[in-house]
């Protein structure tokens, strides 16, 4: 039976994602780092945000879902894969950032930080700013700023520890695989005048936008909500 061909290919990807962390936070000495309640505060304050932005996505000729590789099942203009994806995602990361959590200790200088990190969401507004004809470039880039600003808001403890940026960076690799299929198959497709066309393994740079800011606003209410149920005594299992 081939596989990634018809109408499952989207559902075949997912499932590529989410047996694997399922077997291991289930069968291995992993489900130990497993918190299931900041993990499910955290898809109910994130996903309706980027359900809301890919539905509107649909409508405006952003992007668009090719129906060879969808099953046909829609929740208003998304295939249900499109929804499972923003759970499938927490769900696979969370694990990632409590396992490099547990063993990669130690802080970068707040100030430090403060400043790359005030630069970096700087740049990528005016990325956004000067590309307002573009709605997926300046969409993207205003979401990595805003998921930057969010940390450094409300959630600093958790901008300066080095395990955030090693899961963050450790994300990616998954990522780059798993999106490099999405976009050559493709599952999904950009409306013209979208992107600005420059990619790196066929994904376009907004697409790294996109998981960046994905992964960052997940792991801020992750963390969030993980301190403030341990503040109340529940561990959060």
């Amino acid at each position: 039976m081939e596989i990634l061909t018809g109408h499952f290919a989207y559902a075949e990807i997912l499932l590529a994602i989410f047996v694997p962390v399922a077997l291991i936070s289930f069968l291995t000495p992993f489900s130990k780092f497993r918190r299931y309640k900041p993990l499910l505060i955290s898809i109910a304050v994130v996903a309706p945000i980027y359900i809301l932005w890919d539905q509107l996505a649909v409508v405006f000729g952003t992007w668009s879902f090719d129906s060879a590789h969808v099953t046909g099942v829609y929740f208003f203009h998304l295939p249900v894969e499109e929804v499972s994806f923003f759970l499938v995602v927490p769900f696979s990361t969370m694990l990632i950032y409590e396992a490099i959590n547990r063993y990669i200790r130690g802080r970068f200088m707040p100030g430090k930080v403060t400043i790359i990190a005030s630069i970096f969401a700087s740049l990528l507004i005016i990325l956004g700013v000067l590309n307002l004809s573009r709605s997926y470039t300046s969409v993207a880039s205003f979401f990595a700023a805003g998921s930057i600003v969010t940390g450094l808001g409300i959630d600093r403890q958790l901008m300066v520890k080095k395990s955030l940026w090693f899961y963050m960076a450790i994300s990616y690799v998954p990522f780059i695989f798993f999106d490099h299929l999405m976009v050559t198959l493709p599952v999904f497709t950009y409306g013209k005048g979208a992107i600005i066309g420059l990619r790196i393994a066929n994904i376009p740079v907004e697409e790294f936008e996109y998981v960046f800011s994905l992964l960052m606003f997940y792991v801020i209410f992750y963390d969030l909500s993980a301190r403030w149920l341990s503040s109340r005594g529940n561990s959060g299992k």
